[in-house]
């Protein structure tokens, strides 16, 4: 399955009213071909006279690999969960750490998801990539 970023969006809006009461602002959410990385969540860090500032929030999903849409539903849940913390501002002791996993678990547990810290892409299909069209020289 191929997400479009409307498909994102609605996901990420379902799954922000029932997990995260509502709370977080959308994202730019965009989609990716990379190869090492089902997922990821980024921002910009600014330093302001009063600390650090965290701006313009964006999740991605890969689309290189054929998943299923609860593959792609869980990483984008597991992404969420990077920008929850990070928008809330709270202190977490490693990328993966007791916070992110404690609101993992609690999904899991709760909501029936299989949210983990990594993912394995082994055995997962590759999406047809087709090759660049070569342009053959006018003579």
């Amino acid at each position: 399955m191929t997400p479009t970023r409307e498909q994102m969006r609605a996901w990420f809006d379902t799954f922000n009213r029932q997990y995260f009461n509502g709370e977080l602002p959308l994202p730019r959410l965009a989609l990716g071909n990379s190869r090492t990385r089902l997922g990821s969540m980024s921002c910009r860090r600014r330093r302001t006279l009063t600390g650090w500032r965290l701006s313009d929030f964006a999740i991605r999903l890969s689309t290189y690999y054929d998943c299923t849409e609860r593959e792609m539903q869980t990483v984008l849940l597991h992404e969420m969960i990077h920008y929850y913390i990070a928008w809330k501002g709270i202190r977490d002791d490693a990328p993966h750490g007791s916070v992110f996993r404690s609101i993992m678990n609690g999904l899991n547990t709760r909501h029936g998801w299989n949210i983990s810290v990594s993912a394995s892409m082994r055995g997962l299909s590759l999406i047809h990539i087709s090759e660049p069209t070569r342009r053959t020289p006018i003579s």
